[in-house]
C-alpha cells in the first residue's frame, strides 16, 4: 500500500537534490573568443585566470612552429592556446573547482621523449598531479593527449611540457621551457555553493527518515 505523506517527502526531496545541483556549475573554454594573438591573461574567461600563453590560430601557430596544424591541432573551432609566456600554464579559479580537464599537444625534441604535466593545488598545496602518455600520437601526428583530474577544493592548476627520463616506475621527469605546449578546451566544475550543500546534506536526512518510517 503507497504511503502518501511518503510520496510527499520524496517530491521535497527531488527538489532539494535540484536546487543543489543546479549550483554546481560545468564552465568551460575553447579559445574561440578572444582576438588571435592576445594574451591569455586579458581573456575575461569565466569563473578563472589564465597566465602564461598567447590565444592562436591555427594558421598563426603553423607559421610560428613550422609544423602543419591547420585541421588538426584544434579540438574545436580553429583556435587554442600555446605557452609562449611563461614555461607553464596557470589556472588561478575564482573560487574552488572539484574536477578539471583539457586537451593538450606537445611539441617534440630531438633528443628526449616529451610528455605534459598537469598539477592541481589547493590552498594547502599539491593536491594531484598527471603524466600524460607520450606514446599518444593525434592526428596531429604530434604528442596529443586528454589530461583531467577530479579532486576537492583545487584552487590552482598548472600544465607545462616535460622530458621523460628513466628512473624506474614512475619515470622521472624535468619542466622545458616555453613554446612547447598547446591547450584547448578546457573544462572544470564550480563546486557549489554553501547553501547548495546544506540543501544537499537536508535531502540526504530526508531519504534517511523515510527509509526509517517504512
Amino acid at each position: 500500500m503507497v504511503r502518501w505523506r511518503n510520496v510527499g517527502w520524496l517530491a521535497v526531496l527531488a527538489l532539494f537534490l535540484a536546487t543543489a545541483a543546479s549550483n554546481s556549475k560545468a564552465i568551460s573554454i575553447d579559445f574561440e573568443d578572444p582576438v588571435s594573438g592576445s594574451d591569455t591573461a586579458a581573456g575575461g574567461f569565466e569563473g578563472v585566470s589564465i597566465a602564461g600563453g598567447l590565444v592562436l590560430s591555427e594558421a598563426f601557430i603553423e607559421l610560428l612552429t613550422l609544423h602543419s596544424a591547420v585541421g588538426t591541432w584544434a579540438t574545436s573551432g580553429d583556435q587554442g592556446a600555446f605557452n609562449s609566456l611563461s614555461p607553464s600554464f596557470v589556472f588561478t579559479f575564482d573560487t574552488p573547482v572539484f574536477e578539471f580537464s583539457l586537451n593538450v599537444l606537445a611539441l617534440p625534441l630531438v633528443d628526449a621523449q616529451v610528455a605534459v604535466l598537469l598539477q592541481a593545488f589547493d590552498a594547502n598545496g599539491l593536491l594531484d598531479e598527471i603524466l600524460s602518455d607520450p606514446n599518444q600520437i593525434g592526428d596531429s601526428g604530434l604528442h596529443e593527449d586528454h589530461l583531467g583530474v577530479v579532486e576537492g577544493g583545487i584552487t590552482r592548476v598548472e600544465v607545462q611540457a616535460v622530458s621523460i627520463r628513466a628512473c624506474g616506475l614512475p619515470p622521472c621527469y624535468d619542466p622545458l621551457g616555453r613554446d612547447q605546449v598547446w591547450i584547448d578546451d578546457v573544462a572544470f566544475s564550480v563546486i557549489p555553493e554553501p547553501a547548495a550543500v546544506w540543501l544537499l546534506l537536508g535531502g540526504l536526512v530526508g531519504m534517511g527518515w523515510i527509509r526509517w518510517s517504512r
